[in-house]
């Protein structure tokens, strides 16, 4: 066979080739394959995108119930509690400056981290907009986040306790506003709403009366070391506690001190706002700021009651803010004589090295209502109904 003849077999196979290629394309086959793959590939596509919308829905579900709520606040308080117990042992090694700055530091940050939490928790209109948006932001950052010789620390704000040099670290609120609770549907959302404002309230009142208390220790366990102005400390704070002429040799002086400068349980103490003031929407709550039913007896201190008897004066107080009224709330079961049995159940506790709970102090509030024991029952039943036991971490 001649080259000539070569050439014209491969070109004659070639032609062949591209004819039944074109003859294939052009044929119904060809039509019905290209529409098998996009069949095919439309399918892929509805089944990827309904497996991420099903994963976002089962997410934001979870993120809106009780047990991923309970969840960072467990983990919140642990991280907390771990701190607190390593600072402390810190501070007896070396108390200094650097100290103090780091610990406020990181107990901001830890609280914030928890606020950060409740804030991102998408509402009910707007789940899958908000958990696209966090999944976005969230790239964005791993990807620009600094080296860490860029990073700066930002310092925490300061609550100096009745004049100490003990800085308290103080939980910050993204939102700083108080919601309004009558405009939050009843139920599950506004108890989110009302526990997650004045739980940290609560928590941060609590850490500057254990602030004081370690102060107060450390002049108890060293007396040699106590000058004349710390002994005038520790009468101004005695006398805001209710125990005038404090005698700083007395060993019952300081038992009956150490009885009222203590931590008031966050169950407890959430438990009686959301009785007392209706779950934030009485007239006292919104009007006064009063959230714990105080009284006053001046003239002109708040708010007349309506059905106040004729031959009653008080008023219900009001304050400048929710929380004065939780700082005052905690300073009257701290003093007032008709609280002596829950902060004797408190001592007890702690002598015993038990955890001090809202549902075994709620005992010694028997004298805060007229309904005595009724009123007990149904504190018990709120904190154990809502849950709050989690949050007694002091």
């Amino acid at each position: 066979m001649t080259i000539t003849a070569v050439i014209d077999s491969v070109t004659q196979l070639i032609g062949d080739i591209a004819s039944g290629f074109r003859a294939f394309v052009s044929s119904d086959d060809f039509k019905k394959f290209l529409q098998k793959i996009a069949a095919w590939f439309e399918s892929a596509v509805l089944w990827f995108v309904n497996v991420i919308i099903g994963l976002t829905v089962a997410i934001v579900r979870f993120s809106k119930s009780d047990r991923f709520r309970d969840g960072v606040r467990r983990a919140r308080d642990l991280v907390a509690r771990g701190y607190q117990q390593g600072l402390r042992g810190i501070e007896r090694i070396a108390r200094g400056p650097l100290g103090i700055a780091s610990s406020e530091a990181v107990e901001t940050a830890v609280a914030t981290t928890a606020d950060l939490f409740e804030l991102v928790l998408p509402k009910s209109n707007q789940r899958t907009s908000a958990l696209v948006a966090v999944f976005i932001v969230s790239i964005i950052l791993i990807l620009s986040w600094p080296d860490a010789e860029q990073k700066e620390a930002v310092p925490g704000p300061e609550e100096m306790v009745s004049g100490l040099k003990q800085p308290v670290p103080v939980v910050k609120r993204i939102v700083s506003e108080m919601p309004d609770f009558e405009e939050i549907p009843a139920g599950r959302e506004r108890k989110a709403a009302f526990f997650g404002y004045f739980l940290p309230i609560i928590e941060n009142q609590n850490r500057a009366i254990l602030a004081t208390r370690e102060k107060l220790d450390d002049w108890y366990q060293n007396p040699d070391t106590i000058s004349a102005r710390d002994a005038a400390k520790i009468s101004e704070i005695a006398a805001r506690y209710g125990i005038d002429d404090f005698d700083i040799e007395s060993d019952a002086n300081w038992n009956k001190l150490f009885k009222r400068v203590d931590v008031v349980p966050p169950s407890l103490a959430l438990a009686q706002s959301a009785n007392e003031s209706a779950w934030g929407t009485s007239r006292f709550a919104r009007e006064g700021n009063n959230f714990y039913g105080q009284w006053c007896f001046r003239k002109g201190c708040g708010l007349v009651p309506k059905k106040r008897d004729a031959n009653k004066t008080h008023e219900v107080a009001a304050f400048d803010s929710p929380q004065e009224s939780v700082r005052v709330y905690i300073r009257n079961l701290n003093s007032n004589s008709a609280y002596k049995g829950l902060r004797d159940i408190r001592a007890d506790l702690r002598k015993a090295n038990k955890s001090v709970t809202g549902q075994a102090l709620a005992a010694g509030l028997k004298r805060y209502s007229e309904r005595g024991m009724e009123y007990v029952k149904e504190l018990r039943e709120m904190i154990a109904g809502n849950k709050l036991a989690v949050y007694d971490t002091f």
